[in-house]
């Protein structure tokens, strides 16, 4: 099949979501029935960050990274950061569109700052690879390229996408919500209201408490906790995207570890099977998260985690009427508004190109959307990605509180059911139109 017009794109979009969707099942199936639990997921997803993934991202920058990809792969940094700051804004928009809403009101921290960095973190890599390499395996759409240079070649475009993602999500986005956590504790409220200050601002424009009098003492404040998000920053990840860029840019290395018959090939073969199951692995993961969701919300099973319900920080109560009007705001923001003003930017950039008519000189827009239509794609599904997932680990992680984790569950459930139709149309008109 060759996915020339409309329908045909449209069909080969909805092919891609629903093999996602199938080769998904046996997580969501094995979280729902109770065969795994989130204490499983959690372990999993640190075998997963801290080994496989840096693998993968290894083998990927270190044999297709070449200073001539990079040219190509610095227009997705640059997106990544403008899709973050869009983030923030449609965030805000929606929180005070919202302002007469219970969730929303005046002394309501949690679910505001929630939709904050719902809006602004995409699934970046569990819900983009798996679809990218289904995709590549689509003949046509990318110009009859081989589908594993393809995938690859979206992979280390995806990994340039993760850069201000990783930066912004471990320190700015987990250090609020660890205040977040530590404002349900009397203790600690005061405190963990001027971090939750300090670090993002309120997205209602509205004070989230009386500042504190003495400047420098707030602004040491200030900067100990930027230091410290910082240091949240250094993971196995950036080590490896750190390397591999190293070993793909300086030739003599790349020969050694990726050439034919040479010394440390054995390695970079093996770096490359290893990292070859995190597309389907993160599948399964983001699958059993929604499975494990499901069985808690429906009470087939209460919450056997320790750290979902502790002592003193069950966690604001979210009333269901707050619960909906909550979620509703953040499937149109993330499901509708990023994707639609995502395309606008596109739009804007294509007119721009042909307005320039072909001149010798490279303008911005030639520079951020180039004639590539695998770039243009890793663009499209990441603004019109799903939440990213780390959010409800995260809850978990630090005790957010029972109700509001199962807010966060019950949104993810809703919006993933959404993308089949979101993603498919959202998708399917990008690679019509551009």
């Amino acid at each position: 099949m060759v996915a020339t017009g409309l329908a045909s794109i449209t069909g080969t979009v909805i092919q891609a979501v629903l093999t996602i969707a199938v080769t998904g099942a046996p997580g969501f199936v094995a979280g729902f029935r109770g065969l795994i639990d989130q204490e499983f997921l959690r372990s999993l997803a640190r075998f997963k960050m801290d080994c496989l993934t840096p693998c993968l991202i290894f083998a990927t920058f270190g044999s297709r990274l070449t200073l001539e990809r990079l040219g190509r792969v610095w227009p997705l940094v640059v997106w990544s950061c403008v899709q973050l700051c869009t983030g923030v804004v449609v965030s805000a928009f929606l929180a005070r569109a919202n302002a007469s809403a219970e969730w929303a009101r005046p002394g309501s921290v949690v679910l505001p700052r929630l939709l904050e960095l719902a809006v602004c973190f995409q699934n970046i890599g569990a819900f983009s690879l798996p679809m990218l390499q289904t995709l590549c395996q689509a003949d046509g759409i990318f110009g009859g390229r081989d589908a594993q240079s393809c995938f690859e070649d979206g992979a280390l475009m995806v990994f340039g996408y993760h850069v201000p993602w990783d930066l912004a999500m471990w320190t700015q986005g987990y250090s609020c919500l660890q205040a977040l956590a530590a404002l349900q504790k009397p203790s600690e409220g005061a405190l963990a209201s001027v971090q939750v200050a300090a670090l993002l601002p309120d997205p209602r424009g509205l004070p989230a408490q009386r500042r504190p009098t003495k400047f420098p003492r707030h602004l040491l404040q200030r900067l100990t906790l930027q230091v410290q998000a910082c240091g949240r920053a250094r993971n196995p990840i950036f080590a490896a995207m750190t390397l591999g860029m190293l070993v793909g840019l300086m030739p003599p290395l790349r020969q050694l570890f990726f050439g034919a018959g040479a010394p440390l090939e054995p390695v970079g073969a093996g770096l490359k099977r290893v990292g070859g199951i995190v597309p389907v692995l993160a599948l399964q993961m983001l699958s059993g998260t929604l499975g494990c969701a499901s069985r808690q919300l429906l009470r087939l099973e209460p919450s056997k985690s320790p750290k979902a319900s502790p002592a003193g920080a069950a966690g604001p109560m979210v009333q269901p009427a707050a619960l909906a009007s909550w979620v509703a705001a953040i499937l149109v923001g993330k499901l509708v508004l990023m994707p639609a003003l995502g395309f606008a930017a596109f739009a804007a950039l294509a007119r721009l190109r042909r307005g320039a008519g072909g001149g010798l000189a490279m303008g911005p827009s030639d520079a951020l959307w180039p004639d590539d239509r695998l770039l243009r794609t890793v663009v499209i599904l990441q603004w019109s990605a799903p939440s990213c997932l780390s959010l409800i680990s995260l809850c978990y992680r630090v005790s957010l509180g029972e109700s509001v984790t199962q807010a966060v569950a019950a949104l993810y459930l809703v919006m993933y059911a959404a993308i089949i139709v979101t993603t498919t149309f959202w998708v399917s008109a990008g690679l019509m139109l551009f």
